[in-house]
């Protein structure tokens, strides 16, 4: 309510929010073909259509994985007809993707990669077989320590 009286509050349209005019991503043209189904390819040429990335959002959804599955096999085959058949082969639903993202490394990771130079794959597959005992680490850490204000060995 303001001085003026009532205020009108236009009703939130359900669904993903329009993508502005221009600003056209590789996840409007997800969106367009799960969701909306206006064919914005048509009007941009497809100037930012990225088979890969449509083909990987399509794969994180059970209802739409055979899709993906089967423009991943035929790979081939020009961007508009990838694009066309995921347009009119998909049920219109609202599909939010998730995007899988890596987890952050444990303080103990970090002190093997830095300690040995191993990679992040090679020293969280040691922490995880549990080859180094709670003592080992804590030499190491003692080993690592670089002083400083603040700052104790543990």
């Amino acid at each position: 309510m303001t001085l003026d009286g009532p205020v009108e509050v236009p009703d939130a349209p359900l669904g993903p929010p329009a993508a502005k005019k221009g600003a056209l991503s590789p996840f409007s043209y997800v969106n367009d073909l799960s969701y909306t189904k206006r064919g914005i390819f048509k009007e941009n040429n497809g100037e930012q259509y990225v088979p890969f990335l449509v083909n990987r959002s399509f794969s994180f959804h059970k209802d739409s994985v055979l899709y993906a599955n089967e423009m991943n096999r035929l790979s081939h085959l020009d961007r508009e007809l990838q694009h066309d058949f995921y347009l009119y082969g998909i049920p219109k639903r609202f599909r939010k993707g998730g995007w899988i993202k890596p987890t952050k490394a444990s303080e103990d990771i970090l002190l093997l990669m830095d300690f040995y130079k191993y990679s992040m794959r090679r020293a969280s597959e040691i922490i995880s077989l549990g080859l180094l005992t709670p003592e080992h680490l804590s030499a190491i850490k003692l080993q690592m320590f670089r002083g400083g204000n603040g700052d104790e060995a543990t």
